[in-house]
């Protein structure tokens, strides 16, 4: 009784490696295009660009515009230069912080695309990789505090209190 019971115990594994293995013929190289990934393609970048810095730049122009009928209107140019400097410059501060964050989801995408191919390789070798990316994600903790308090006003005591909550727990 146990020799079959072995028997078809060996029977039903062997059938599960096949299974496995043609699992792993089909899935891995999706897996491994995922975990090479770039994120997204150059059209999908361009288009992003384009939808983040598309409404700001139609905002200026109308602004601009808005500013040449004035002039034309009271037929007075004082302030003219001024203004578009004014505006040149907001744009290009506004410009540059869209395209920051646009990149940055770019970048995020990436990461996302390639830990999913990481993960699914783990999961059809049979190997874990979870402690891998959450000890790679709580090393970016405190750098992403880092970012976002730089990124607000009077940061520098407040990089100062999360450097010290970091070091010191």
């Amino acid at each position: 009784m146990s020799q079959n019971l072995f028997n078809w115990q060996r029977g039903v594994s062997e059938e599960e490696r096949g299974v496995k293995r043609e699992a792993r013929a089909e899935i891995a190289p999706r897996a491994e295009a995922l975990a090479e990934s770039t994120g997204y393609s150059p059209e999908e970048q361009s288009a992003l660009f384009q939808e983040t810095m598309g409404p700001a730049a139609s905002a200026f122009g109308k602004a601009r515009e808005a500013l040449g009928r004035r002039v034309a209107r009271t037929r007075n140019t004082a302030g003219y230069a001024g203004g578009m400097a004014e505006l040149a410059r907001e744009e290009a501060k506004t410009q540059a912080e869209a395209g920051r964050r646009t990149r940055l989801a770019i970048a995020d995408e990436q990461q996302r695309r390639r830990e999913q191919g990481i993960n699914l390789l783990a999961r059809l070798y049979g190997e874990d990789v979870g402690a891998f990316t959450a000890g790679r994600r709580a090393a970016e903790g405190p750098l992403a505090e880092y970012a976002n308090l730089a990124n607000q006003k009077g940061f520098g005591s407040k990089l100062q209190d999360a450097s010290l909550r970091w070091l010191f727990g």
